[in-house]
């Protein structure tokens, strides 16, 4: 019998390189991967995934108290971080729970502790958004009065004046030109407006009893002031004077500060302000209570009684305003700049907003999409690279340019399948548990789940898994330094019996991008990383495969040698691709072998290879340039085929449990396989 010809195949990550968890493992094949936990690409390798350290700005800090305080060990789920910046280059950081804000105080020696600054917030709202509006930022989580943060002001202050407006609450927020968009309003009721402002709690919750919900309104604040909302109060007077009564106490107004218009208190009806001697309004003098005294009495010649209206004198020629999007009565979900534009989500549709830089509308917006590709998981939209926004939609993802109607996505929707699994979290979680971030050091985009996380690198055009819960990140400046950038994240731990929300800084930050890893490890423990890939096919479904050898290629710049045990390649196989995959071994690569050459002697028609990283590899750095295989097709598609295993493992590789989720149950136990011969042809040899 002539020799069968053996012939190399060398899969290297840019043959496919692509994420696959929702198609059958013939169709994902040798190129791509059916599971990539902890690894992503790097130019032309698969390198292990960085892991993440305690946030620790102070590295004069050196007990484990004082470590603990500047990461913010807490029991309740950080959902919010950010930093304000204000234009000399100061900042301030905010971290913050559903109840409670923090901010992050350089004052407090080693420790850099957190100093808890705002609390008694809603059970009921959802994870905080968080905008930056000219260098303060505006808190919002749909249930309370809005507040904003500044370097100037790092005390959470209620926009009072959205409330003096009968605001109650808004459901969403977006920045757009200079302009703080608040949308789908809560008002409250106007025969409550004036006895619920004239009650202990005028700025706190208010029950939805006492409000109107208008869910297609859209209202906008003064031009780069998210607090000034133009506030216009109603006062009744008897006769000519300089007090004027409120319905209701004020923050509007600041005596010997505040200069104000009295709009029909002046010369036959007209303003009182903008006159001689009163060019740039009427000054308040004293503020007590509802009381206002002026320094310039109304006109003596207007009639009285009769009921004036008084607001800030910069306020009459105010921007400030609303817009109803009369549409079908859906709500509005989330609002995101796009270029020069403001897209507006719907339940039901897209709108798209432009500014128009006309006093009486400054923004004008149209419908331009009608469907149901819009975001289910509204906090999963973000901007990618300016190109367009990227969204989870109920059960796939989309990409909307702002132009065309909104497309699946086939990157990110081919690995969408763990993402969707475990969006809603394990248990009590929302469609607003999952949320979407910008990770600058690794150049992807995180889209975040309480037990997992899908990243997309944008630069390779692939995506990888994280096996851990992310509750909240953002790219921050170092506290105490002016360049360098790290990428902040509130990471789940475990400590005891006690689960944690921590902060963590990712792996390396932008001085140590392209030199070295600072760290693997996740907070000081070892971690697992996986790379599996689909049934190889090798050009032939129809026969069976002789492999006889397996090269796994390392990259020339990896750092440093394995540890051992180390890195563990684990070969399965099955005959049927409809059934789960048979283990046959698993081979370690260890520094006291240097061997990435694994010899074999098997056969079936479908072979899958798995790159485990154990956690015994410690804080190594792991680089795979590619794999090879050494194959030869044994002509057997005619042969009636009766070898079968006698045990299988399961359809996920030994050691690796699927995020946990609401359905069906994984079933991730190893099991020891034989592979038994045929018992028609030439049989190879088979290892035990």
């Amino acid at each position: 019998m002539a020799a069968r010809r053996f012939r190399p195949t060398t899969i290297r990550p840019s043959s496919g390189g692509a994420l696959v968890t929702v198609g059958s493992l013939d169709n994902v094949g040798e190129a791509n991967y059916s599971l990539k936990v902890n690894f992503r690409r790097f130019g032309d390798k698969e390198i292990r995934r960085e892991g993440w350290s305690f946030f620790r700005p102070n590295p004069l800090a050196i007990t484990e108290e004082q470590v603990a305080e500047q990461a913010l060990r807490l029991t309740g789920d950080i959902n919010a971080i950010a930093q304000a910046v204000r234009a000399d280059g100061s900042r301030v950081l905010i971290a913050a729970t559903a109840t409670t804000i923090y901010r992050h105080d350089t004052s407090t020696g080693p420790s850099f502790a957190w100093t808890p600054i705002g609390t008694g917030y809603s059970t009921a709202g959802k994870r905080w958004e968080v905008v930056a509006v000219n260098s303060q930022l505006v808190f919002n989580n749909g249930v309370d009065l809005p507040f904003t943060i500044s370097v100037a002001d790092p005390i959470p202050q209620p926009i009072w004046e959205l409330r003096e407006r009968g605001i109650a609450s808004v459901w969403t927020i977006a920045e757009y030109y200079g302009f703080l968009h608040c949308f789908d309003i809560r008002e409250i009721q106007a025969t409550e407006l004036v006895a619920w402002m004239n009650g202990s709690t005028p700025y706190g919750l208010v029950p939805d009893v006492k409000c109107n919900r208008i869910r297609q309104r859209h209202i906008w604040s003064e031009y780069g002031q998210p607090r000034n909302w133009a506030p216009i109060y109603t006062v009744t007077l008897a006769a000519e004077g300089s007090v004027l009564t409120l319905p209701f106490p004020s923050h509007t107004f600041v005596a010997n500060q505040t200069r104000v218009a009295v709009i029909g208190g002046g010369v036959n009806g007209g303003t009182l302000g903008g006159g001689a001697g009163i060019e740039d309004g009427v000054l308040v003098t004293a503020v007590a209570g509802t009381q206002l005294a002026l320094e310039r009495a109304t006109s003596a010649t207007i009639t009285y009684p009769r009921q004036v209206q008084v607001t800030r004198f910069a306020d009459v020629s105010t921007v400030v305003g609303y817009a109803d999007m009369t549409d079908d009565g859906s709500g509005i979900m989330k609002a995101l700049t796009m270029r020069d534009t403001l897209v507006i989500y719907r339940e039901t549709g897209i709108f798209i907003g432009r500014y128009t830089a006309v006093l009486d509308q400054p923004f004008a917006f149209k419908r331009i999409y009608n469907g149901s590709n819009i975001p289910y998981f509204p906090d999963t939209v973000i901007d990618c690279q300016g190109e367009g926004h990227l969204f989870a939609g109920r059960s796939r993802f989309f990409f909307f340019d702002g132009v065309d109607e909104p497309k699946v996505f086939p990157i990110l929707d081919a690995a969408r399948a763990n993402f969707f699994a475990t969006a809603f979290g394990s248990a009590g979680g929302t469609r607003y548990s999952a949320f979407a971030t910008h990770n600058l050091m690794t150049r992807e985009v995180w889209f975040c789940t309480p037990q997992m996380t899908l990243a997309y690198d944008y630069e390779g055009k692939t995506c990888s898994e994280i096996d851990s819960g992310i509750t909240a990140a953002t790219m921050i400046v170092r506290p105490s330094t002016d360049d360098e950038l790290w990428f902040v994240m509130a990471a789940r731990c475990t400590v005891g019996w006690t689960r944690y929300s921590m902060l963590a800084r990712y792996g390396f930050t932008t001085s140590e991008a392209g030199i070295s890893r600072s760290t693997h490890y996740r907070f000081e423990s070892g971690v697992s990383a996986w790379m599996a890939s689909g049934l190889w096919v090798l050009a032939d479904v129809f026969n069976e495969k002789d492999v006889r050898s397996y090269v796994l290629h390392m990259s020339s710049s990896q750092a440093g040698n394995l540890g051992q045990p180390a890195l563990s390649v684990v070969l399965e196989a099955t005959d049927d691709a409809s059934m789960p995959v048979g283990l046959l071994f698993t081979h370690e690569i260890s520094e006291h072998q240097h061997r990435s050459l694994v010899s074999m002697a098997y056969r079936a028609t479908f072979f899958r290879d798995t790159i485990h990283v154990t956690p015994a590899c410690a804080d190594m750095d792991i680089q795979i340039v590619g794999r090879t295989i050494e194959a030869s097709i044994c002509p057997s598609a005619s042969v009636a085929r009766s070898r079968t295993f006698t045990s299988v493992s399961a359809s996920n590789p030994p050691g690796y449990t699927p995020p946990a989720y609401k359905g069906p149950v994984y079933d991730a136990t190893p099991a020891s396989a034989v592979f038994a011969p045929m018992t028609i042809g030439e049989a190879p040899t088979y290892h035990p």
